[in-house]
């Protein structure tokens, strides 16, 4: 690091000798020699220069205001020497390093600003300001602007009002800022007319006027000031004081971000991101989101973290998108934060950490994000990374769902809707979901019109229940619901055999959902929609069985009085037996009827029936099991037999 500083203070003293001899016309060679101390002198021309007599050849120009000078000598010389705001060379940077020309530098420009020369007067008021050279000391700091500004020095005066405006040295005092800022913007400091335009478009000190406000800000575009410039831009952009105007706002955008200004580099990626005024380039908008996230730009990072994520503009890396996430998290980006802990919840680029993730999502939620509050109730509600706790998680939902997040009121649904911590209530888990599907989330759509269909909390209505549908996600039992609701009717929905037929098959083909495999199985048993087939129905039946005691019980009832098949009292029992596996609870009475009239089969089946046990059909019962093995057994069932004999009772 320090072979990095002393390269770059090597390349500032060049700039700002070539700046000087451009000023004064010369065009001499130049020869800059960085000697073991920076308080050695260099050579210029084969002329020795001290340091001080470099600061002394800046200074006229820096006076005279040419640009090129000034900017060399402002932005770099003094930058080097501590005593202005410094965007790429921090001040950390010079506190962890060290500099050795501080102290010189410094007693130099003191004894300049109490001989009473204005421009060193603000310089020595940054050292005070800043700490950087000197303890911080504001009350100074003010004193020494102050006495810049009655000298006359546009910047000092400027400065002055910016202590105003913050209250710092001195009592905060809006009116009295916008005074010195109005006086420095007449004097020709830009940057005293970028404030005065802020005061006016936010109303501090003066009454809020955006029409004025965007003046100013043109006025100092118009002179180079790049924050000026983004400033002109969000106005045409908004509207703020000017006609809405897109191709102007993204003009002065371009401009801002042509001299480094990050936020402006944004928004011209957002221009390019979504299309505004310009075609839809994803990768153009990459390319200046990259811009400003290389500068330090927190919303840029965290938007690029997205753009990779998602694969927009650049190939999907969800590494690459975890790093620029981070990025902008560690600088307290409450949306970083927030997808950067998704990204730890599942494992996505990174180790799934749901310790990780709920610290992120709490810091993110801290900060008011909406998103990240849903995301830390849905640890909470499902014990990740923290106990599960269903109060702690409907808090945190509710406190989102005020701020707006669509899927609070959704994730609030469900938790009535199944009462988790809360009793079961249909009514409020519909009133939460019609929040959410005011907020177009169509999880939520789905669920209101399951609620519909069914009537639960809300009345039953199959024409809003197919609205609903239609609008949210369609899985497979949603597509079985639209199923049924054509093949009911009523409710404001004509019967519609064939596009019964039509979304069962959409909820087999596409999903596997085993009561669209016993509807349809319905379909072709009554010939409805379709051409009646008794084949083809028991098909379906027998898919739908794997899942569904409903279908099992279907077969049961065919093969025990042969409608559709050839009677089976055997095959009839086998099915029973499954049915009530499946929890169908009217299947173990015609069994045991069966095992009754003794059916051996029936017997045999009821006896597994006990031996096992079903929930919420019959609980376990080895007695009645072993008797019914036994009546099996004696009418020659050979594993009835076996069990008998072999099982442990």
């Amino acid at each position: 690091m320090r072979a990095v500083l002393t390269c770059f203070r090597l390349w500032l003293l060049a700039a700002c000798l070539l700046a000087v001899a451009a000023g004064s016309g010369q065009a001499a060679k130049l020869a800059v020699i960085l000697m073991p101390s920076d308080l050695e002198a260099v050579s210029y021309d084969g002329t020795e220069l001290s340091l001080e007599k470099i600061f002394a050849a800046c200074e006229p120009a820096a006076r005279q205001g040419h640009a090129v000078p000034l900017y060399v000598c402002r932005e770099a010389l003094l930058a080097l020497l501590k005593f202005e705001e410094l965007q790429s060379f921090p001040p950390s940077a010079v506190k962890e390093y060290g500099d050795p020309v501080d102290s010189a530098w410094r007693d130099w420009a003191r004894a300049k600003a109490e001989a009473g020369d204005p421009f060193f007067q603000k310089v020595v008021g940054y050292f005070t300001w800043n700490g950087i050279v000197e303890e911080q000391d504001l009350a100074a700091t003010a004193e020494w602007f102050r006495k810049s500004a009655a000298g006359g020095y546009q910047r000092g005066e400027w400065l002055l009002g910016k202590l105003y405006m913050s209250g710092s040295g001195v009592e905060r005092d809006a009116a009295q800022a916008v005074a010195h800022f109005r006086k420095a913007a007449q004097a020709g400091c830009l940057d005293a007319v970028d404030d005065l335009g802020a005061a006016y478009s936010n109303g501090w000190g003066v009454e809020p006027d955006p029409a004025e406000a965007a003046r100013l800000f043109r006025r100092a575009a118009e002179g180079g000031h790049r924050w000026s410039m983004f400033q002109l831009a969000a106005a045409f952009a908004n509207g703020a004081g000017v006609a809405t105007n897109h191709v102007e706002a993204l003009k002065w955008y371009r401009g801002a971000a042509a001299l480094g200004c990050a936020p402006a580099q944004r928004a011209v990626a957002w221009y390019y991101r979504f299309g505004k005024v310009v075609g839809q380039d994803d990768r153009e908008a990459v390319k200046w989101y990259r811009s400003a996230a290389d500068a330090g730009d927190a919303e840029a990072q965290a938007t690029l973290g997205f753009l990779y994520e998602r694969g927009r503009g650049v190939a999907r890396d969800s590494k690459q998108a975890v790093a620029w996430y981070r990025k902008a998290a560690d600088q307290g980006h409450a949306g970083a934060q927030s997808n950067l802990g998704w990204c730890y919840r599942e494992g996505s680029g990174v180790r799934r950490d749901y310790g990780k993730a709920v610290a992120l999502f709490r810091a993110a939620a801290e900060q008011g994000h909406a998103r990240a509050m849903t995301h830390l109730g849905y640890c909470y509600e499902n014990g990740r990374g923290v106990k599960r706790d269903y109060r702690t998680a409907r808090e945190w939902y509710v406190k989102a769902a005020d701020l707006g997040d669509e899927t609070a009121p959704c994730n609030l649904g469900l938790v009535y809707e199944y009462g988790r911590g809360v009793k079961r209530d249909y009514a409020e888990a519909a009133a939460w979901y019609e929040k959410a599907v005011a907020l177009d989330q169509e999880t939520a759509a789905a669920r209101l019109g399951r609620l519909h269909f069914y009537g639960r909390g809300v009345p039953v209505d199959y024409a809003r229940a197919l609205d609903l549908l239609s609008k949210g996600v369609q899985y497979g039992i949603e597509t079985w619901v639209i199923g049924e609701i054509h093949a009911r009717g009523g409710h404001g929905v004509k019967r519609n055999d064939a596009e019964a037929v039509k979304w069962y098959r959409k909820s087999v083909e596409e999903y596997g959902y085993s009561e669209a495999m016993f509807s349809l199985g319905t379909m072709y048993n009554d010939g409805r929609g379709v051409p009646r087939n008794t084949e083809t129905a028991v098909y379906w039946y027998k898919r739908a069985a794997a899942r569904s005691g409903q279908a099992a019980m279907k077969l049961a009832r065919m093969y025990q009085g042969g409608r559709g098949v050839d009677r089976d009292l055997a095959e009839a029992a086998r099915w029973f037996r499954q049915a009530a596996g499946r929890g169908h609870r009217r299947a173990q009475r015609p069994l045991k009827k069966m095992a009754e009239d003794r059916v051996v089969e029936a017997q045999f089946q009821l006896a597994d029936l006990y031996y096992e046990g079903a929930r919420r059909v019959v609980r376990k019962d080895r007695e009645a099991a072993l008797y019914w093995y036994g009546q099996a057994a004696e009418q020659g069932h050979p594993i009835a037999a076996l069990f008998v004999e072999l099982l442990p009772w």
